[in-house]
């Protein structure tokens, strides 16, 4: 394939801190819940993307990146990388190759440290964890919307804590911070909204491995139609968390905002809507995409083999978004790529464009 699937050269470990407000708001064990969990999730997903022979998470992929993971065509790396660290040529990959890079390295390299100013990101969650946020009079941008952490010194901006569901810091201020802090550090917060519990028919966990498998079978969802991804997903702290260290230092993926979406930068629809190449180097399709590999490990009680995924009828996804509403991409450039989507495809019966889940008890494990 054009990922290559031969572990990197040794890189360098990065670490965590966990604060105790996450174990508070999670009522258990935060890193088991979520962030072993969350690793978890990028290592099956790394496994299954290098598989030759699981077809089925290859049309996953296919699907949220809007491209085979065989395909040659290189991209720069994310806009948020470049801000940092600038673009260069030597640097862009294709698609298959930086997810499977930012899936090897979130999964083996990462570790939990007990001291806070080591730690390349620290984690907090709830009010209580949010309440460390001081608003500044003079913003950043002058709006007056810009909060400043003490305790990490870095600044952001958009800080809610009656609404927030979760954000990503790692902007230092220009003060001078203790000579002992990371100097690439960042913070995870996950706010109130993050433990909401949805309404039905939306499927109240926020880790899979407190779910019942069997409750995504169609037969046993309230209406008797096919559980979709946006039924589970969204109330999945794990997911959240993934998507949310894929903007910190060493990834700094894209959120490429969609006013149109009810999710904002997240959920299903945000993931359809992205185009090929912008797909790889945004946070949520690769959250998307652990959810997805670990969908494929779950079965219900009583079954020996099998797993979830997307229908396999739909098995040829040709091309991207931008080949529906092109907003000024020249139309015979797109024909020449032979990426025209068709109106078969788009139609309103395309199980796998609205994520439906399928059990297949011959799936590979």
């Amino acid at each position: 394939m054009a990922g290559s699937c031969d572990p990197p050269s040794p890189a360098p470990l990065k670490l965590y801190w966990i604060d105790p407000s996450c174990d508070e708001a999670a009522g258990g064990d935060f890193e088991t819940l979520h962030v072993l969990e969350a690793r978890h999730w990028a290592k099956r997903a790394y496994e299954r993307l290098c598989s030759d022979t699981d077809t089925d998470f290859a049309r996953v992929f296919n699907l949220i990146f809007k491209t085979p993971k065989t395909d040659t065509k290189f991209f720069p790396r994310p806009d948020n990388w470049q801000e940092v660290h600038g673009d260069h040529l030597d640097q862009w990959q294709t698609s298959s190759q930086h997810v499977l890079a930012v899936l090897y390295d979130f999964a083996h390299n990462w570790a939990r440290t007990d001291n806070r100013q080591e730690a390349d990101v620290r984690i907090y969650a709830g009010a209580r964890g949010l309440s460390r946020w001081q608003p500044l009079l003079a913003g950043l941008d002058g709006s007056g919307n810009t909060h400043f952490d003490p305790i990490n010194c870095l600044v952001a901006s958009g800080v809610d804590r009656d609404n927030l569901q979760a954000f990503t810091a790692y902007f230092s201020t220009p003060t001078p911070v203790d000579e002992n802090e990371h100097p690439l550090r960042g913070t995870i917060d996950l706010g109130p909204g993050a433990w909401a519990v949805p309404e039905p028919p939306q499927i109240s966990v926020t880790s899979l491995s407190t779910l019942d498998p069997a409750l995504l079978l169609s037969e046993n969802n309230q209406d008797g139609a096919p559980v979709t991804i946006t039924h589970l997903s969204r109330s999945l702290v794990t997911r959240l968390l993934l998507h949310e260290f894929m903007h910190v230092h060493g990834y700094l993926l894209d959120d490429s905002h969609d006013y149109d979406n009810e999710d904002g930068t997240a959920g299903w629809w945000f993931c359809m809507r992205r185009w090929k190449g912008e797909a790889a180097v945004c946070a949520e399709p690769v959250a998307m995409l652990g959810l997805w590999a670990a969908l494929a490990d779950m079965r219900p009680a009583g079954m020996a083999r099998g797993g979830f995924t997307v229908e396999r009828g739909w098995d040829e996804i040709p091309g991207g978004w931008e080949d529906v509403h092109p907003d000024g991409r020249d139309d015979d450039e797109a024909e020449e790529e032979g990426m025209k989507w068709d109106e078969d495809w788009m139609d309103g019966g395309n199980s796998a464009l609205k994520g439906e889940l399928r059990f297949y008890e011959d799936i590979t494990n």
